[in-house]
């Protein structure tokens, strides 16, 4: 069965920023042609699933403050006509409480017309992660979260296996930048939230 992508926004069960076609065109125009040339090389069921994997792991980390149902207020825009059901805030919080993703936020607003967007690094990212899980190696992060520093085989004499282990690494420990392209966290890191608000009652 196909992994269908919602890309609705701000859609409660929307499960990716981007769509194929979004893809597809930044994909041609990649300076990178090995990354243009794998993608082209794939189904849409197999891009479809890589799209929403990649959110999946994108929406690990923290970009929006949590708010409880009862902590929003309803207000009416008028450029738009719509009601919308957050508070004046400046800091991110999702930009309607029951959207799945956590763009939109309150602050991903265009001032002019009031229309809400996903920020351009987001997408990107989305599509570097997608690419990254193509290629992607379940050895090289199963060594990570093993402590595994590097592997060599020792030379002249009798043949011998170097293993050299993280300082103060755990065995088994998670560690969840192993499989996050570090391209895709270079553009997510200016959105990233470090705690949660504290709200007084």
């Amino acid at each position: 069965m196909a992994v269908l992508i919602d890309d609705t926004l701000s859609g409660e069960y929307a499960n990716s920023y981007v769509d194929i076609q979004y893809a597809d065109e930044f994909f041609e125009s990649h300076f990178d042609t090995t990354k243009t040339d794998t993608w082209a090389a794939l189904g849409d069921d197999q891009k479809q699933l890589l799209l929403v994997q990649a959110a999946m792991i994108i929406e690990q980390y923290k970009f929006t403050y949590n708010m409880e149902r009862r902590e929003l207020t309803l207000h009416y825009d008028s450029r738009t006509g719509t009601v919308h059901d957050f508070m004046h805030v400046q800091y991110p919080v999702r930009y309607t409480w029951n959207q799945n993703l956590q763009f939109p936020r309150n602050l991903d607003v265009d001032s002019a017309t009031g229309v809400t967007y996903i920020p351009e690094p987001v997408k990107i990212a989305q599509l570097e992660q997608a690419l990254a899980l193509k290629n992607f190696s379940i050895t090289n992060t199963t060594k990570i979260q093993s402590g595994i520093k590097s592997e060599s085989v020792e030379l002249p004499g009798p043949i011998k296996k170097a293993v050299e282990y993280q300082d103060g690494a755990t065995v088994g420990a998670f560690i969840t930048t192993a499989s996050v392209s570090p391209l895709a966290l270079q553009y997510l890191s200016p959105y990233m939230v470090q705690a949660d608000k504290v709200y007084r009652s």
